[in-house]
């Protein structure tokens, strides 16, 4: 089961934050998830595809999106290149780094969870074998 806790990157633990409340009401399809976390933002991700979608998000948490980037590693100027010459350009970099990572997270929980599920039937049917 997906859960709303804090998410995990490779960066460390994340906080639970209203971002993380409304990333995890929103994501709760598994081949979503796992689409996004495979394949990125990029290809469209509803409620993440319109400029004026990622503006109102980012608005609404922007707070916690730039210290889950800090958390990441990331500076907001290491988002910046070539590709990204304007402030919506960024924003919408930001937004979709932070909603990938979410789902990169998730399915490492699934994966975590789904290698404990078959470690615990394969203990239990060995005990069952003896």
């Amino acid at each position: 089961m997906l859960s709303a806790a804090p998410f995990l990157s490779i960066y460390g633990q994340h906080t639970v934050t209203q971002l993380n409340d409304a990333l995890a009401a929103r994501f709760t399809a598994a081949d979503e998830i796992k689409d996004i976390a495979r394949y990125g933002c990029s290809g469209g991700v509803s409620g993440f595809i319109y400029n004026n979608e990622i503006a109102d998000f980012f608005n609404e948490y922007e707070d916690d999106i730039e210290n889950e980037i800090a958390g990441l590693g990331y500076d907001i100027k290491d988002l910046v290149d070539t590709e990204t010459n304007s402030v919506m350009g960024l924003i919408n970099k930001m937004v979709w780094l932070v909603v990938e990572d979410y789902c990169q997270c998730l399915i490492h929980e699934m994966e975590e969870a789904y290698d404990n599920d078959i470690s615990e039937n394969a203990r239990e049917a060995l005990i069952a074998s003896v």
